[in-house]
This record gives structure tokens, sequence and C-alpha cells, in this order.
């Protein structure tokens, strides 16, 4: 069960390999853009030696694709679902006989996703750096107000002038938890990769 008691699906792909470290295998957890199903992003993570057929995941880290239905751009709801995961797949990997060489280390986390979860692994580096080795972010957008033009707050309206200043902020408080690059601090020390196409026209490079 999710955090607020709700059912959310994952999958994952386990390591290739037995788990030797003390704390176990660390975990990759990959959030998925919007459309994107759970099974397609983890089976996304492999490759094609010549003349063989794929090969899923990787020798010593666990692959863990979480989803969570509706419109939550991994803020609020779906980032404690994120969150939520990672624990449910140590309990799950300590309950099955069958993992029992292929421990959960909760304690090191790789943070990677594409557009929404692009946005959703910047929101999760930033907020649990203590645990991340590092994020991967592709053409994941700081916050979503710069998204395109889907999320503009304030934007050409023409009562903003009007507006009591205290109640603005009010408004921009409740969404300033979300707002990535307020948290950019937090990276220091990680290792980071983002990727954005230069004719990107709903998440641009600048």
């Amino acid at each position: 069960r999710d955090h607020d008691g709700s059912i959310s699906h994952a999958a994952a792909v386990k390591p290739w390999a037995k788990c030797d470290d003390q704390g176990g295998c660390p975990v990759l957890l990959s959030i998925s853009g919007v459309g994107v199903k759970a099974n397609d992003q983890a089976d996304a993570h492999k490759y094609r030696p010549s003349g063989s057929d794929f090969v899923f995941g990787y020798p010593n880290a666990w692959v863990l694709a979480p989803e969570r239905e509706g419109a939550h751009n991994w803020e609020g709801t779906g980032f404690q679902t994120a969150v939520r995961s990672v624990g449910a797949l140590k309990q799950m990997a300590m309950a099955t006989r069958t993992f029992r060489d292929f421990r959960v280390d909760c304690m090191r986390v790789l943070y990677a996703g594409h557009s929404r979860g692009g946005h959703g692994a910047w929101m999760m580096a930033m907020h649990h750096a203590d645990v991340g080795l590092g994020v991967a972010a592709l053409s994941g957008w700081w916050k979503r107000e710069m998204y395109a033009d889907a999320n503009i707050l304030f934007d050409l309206d023409l009562q903003l002038a009007h507006m009591d200043p205290g109640l603005k902020a009010v408004f921009e408080h409740t969404i300033v938890d979300h707002d990535s690059s307020q948290l950019a601090p937090n990276l220091r020390g990680l290792d980071v990769i983002v990727r954005t196409g230069s004719e990107d026209s709903s998440v641009p490079p600048w």
C-alpha cells in the first residue's frame, strides 16, 4: 500500500549478480514521464550485445520504476509514492526467499527520469540528497510554471497589479516547495547528468 493507504504499483528489475556489499545493492529509481507504464519504464533499462538478445537491468543495482495514477508530476502524492516505493522494494526483497541474495540498500539511490520523470528526479535528488548517488534528468523542467505554456502562474494576468502582495505571496508559497531551482544547493557533492534537446519547445535548454 502507498503512504496514504491507496494502491499504487511499480516494476522492478533485479541485479544480475548477488549483492555482496554489506548493505545490499543500490537502487536506480527510474521515474516515468506522462503516459509511460511502470513495466515499460523498467524495461527501458536494457542493451543488446552484438548477436544476442536484450539484457535487462544492471549487474549490481536494482531498477525500480514506481507509478501513481493521476496528475501529480511527482510532486505531493506522486513524490510520496516514489519515496515509499524504495522502502517497499526493500521489504519485498527481504520477504522473498529467491531474493535473499539481492538485498536492497535504501541508503544508496540513483535518481533518473525523463520529462515529467526528469522533474521527479530533480525533486527526489534535492529533497533526499543524503541517500543520493547522483541524478540524471532528461528533459526535466525545474518547475511546472516553466513547462511549456500549460501551468503559467500569474502570466499576463491583468488583475495582478491589483492583487494584495501578501495574498500573492501566499499563493506563491503553495508551490515553492516544487521549485527545484530553490533547492539546487542540495545537489552539492552529487554527480549530475542533464540532457535537453536544443529545439525542445516544451522543456527548452534555457
